[in-house]
């Protein structure tokens, strides 16, 4: 099983975006696997959802929040490049970061 999941997760190791990269290699293992029966093996949400033995809807759930965590991770890692990039060794508590921006309170 260990060499069948390895083959499975090999496509990640080609990701050429360092970014993506990493917010791919942070997911759980097994938001790995079941992002790469999608990408790598080409399976649909209905063959997932027959393999799996759920219902279909839940499959595209998954599928979203999978999609949702690597967009979260990749926009942290820029969100803290921009950080550090102004100076800051750590993204400020004062600044709150969510998927597709950043919000700052303001302190006046």
């Amino acid at each position: 099983k260990h060499l069948e999941e390895r083959n499975l997760l090999g496509w990640i190791e080609l990701i050429e975006n360092q970014k993506l990269y990493e917010a791919v290699k942070n997911l759980p293992i097994e938001d790995q696997i079941f992002i790469s029966y999608i990408v790598k093996e080409g399976r649909t949400q209905r063959e997932l959802s027959r393999i799996c033995g759920v219902a279909q809807k839940n499959i595209s759930k998954r599928f979203s929040r999978a999609i949702k965590k690597i967009k979260c991770l990749f926009d942290l890692r820029i969100c803290r490049t921009i950080f550090s990039k102004i100076g800051y060794q750590k993204i400020p508590q004062k600044a709150l970061y969510i998927c597709g921006g950043i919000i700052f309170h303001s302190t006046t």
